[in-house]
């Protein structure tokens, strides 16, 4: 997207102040300013507003329309020819600088490889307008690698309690296709079909816990998860669904 848009890749000043404005804009939503964004999905932030000369550009490290609009497009995520979403970008707040650079990100690559079935697919030919085409043909081939489109009715029948955790930010494993994964899984063993999802009979076996601030297995601006084994230990050996997974702050 940054070769074909702006014939390289951002800063990374610029986008680190991008993501603090982020968070300086949408913080206080939770009504903590603490410099973490509890809930990315309710911030509307632009990176337009860090245009430079604009009156909320920031006095250093301010973008150009094209960075501005790069950068809004990574929050957003691939949209296909008819604007419709493919799956879900980087949340703001997320450290954007771990997949920006002109050699490519290693797993990118690699992605690429899984999308298209190709080992040999080179990631050289894919332009801004081919590749929701190659998002689209992920959504529909990797399923055999990750597994995450299918159900947990099996898993279920045989007595298996699963707890999932993801950082609010990571930068890997986007926290929104999680999420809806779960509403997913709320919705299929829900009460009934066309009810909606039913997370409270989903919780007697599946539980979801995101983490604000947290980046990908750890990292990040927020308090990290403490003691996840331990949960599943004692979840499955002693029959107690934890209803929260206490974190804390390095050197707290």
């Amino acid at each position: 997207m940054t070769k074909d848009l702006l014939g390289g890749p951002i800063s990374a000043a610029k986008l680190n102040q991008t993501t603090a404005s982020a968070v300086t804009a949408c913080d206080a939503a939770d009504g903590v300013t603490d410099g973490i964004i509890d809930d990315p999905r309710t911030c509307h932030f632009s990176a337009t507003a860090n245009i430079c000369g604009a009156p909320t550009a920031p006095a250093t490290n301010c973008l150009t329309p094209l960075e501005a609009r790069t950068i809004d497009m990574i929050w957003d995520g691939p949209r296909n020819q008819d604007g419709q979403r493919i799956w879900f970008g980087l949340d703001p707040g997320t450290n954007l600088t771990a997949v920006n650079g002109t050699p490519p990100f290693f797993l990118g690559v690699t992605q690429f490889h899984w999308d298209e079935h190709d080992l040999n697919f080179d990631w050289h030919t894919v332009s801004i307008d081919k590749y929701p085409q190659v998002a689209q043909d992920g959504s529909r081939n990797i399923a055999d690698v990750t597994d995450t489109f299918g159900d947990l009715d099996v898993f279920r029948r045989h007595g298996g309690k699963l707890l999932t955790f993801v950082g609010g930010n990571d930068q890997l494993i986007m926290p929104r296709g999680v999420i809806n994964y779960y509403r997913q899984m709320a919705s299929r063993f829900g009460q009934g079909a066309g009810k909606g999802p039913d997370f409270e009979r989903l919780q007697e076996f599946y539980r979801l816990f995101r983490a604000p601030g947290v980046g990908h297995c750890g990292g990040g601006s927020g308090p990290q998860p403490q003691n996840l084994f331990d949960a599943l230990v004692n979840r499955m050996e002693n029959g107690a669904a934890p209803d929260q997974i206490l974190a804390q702050t390095a050197g707290s």
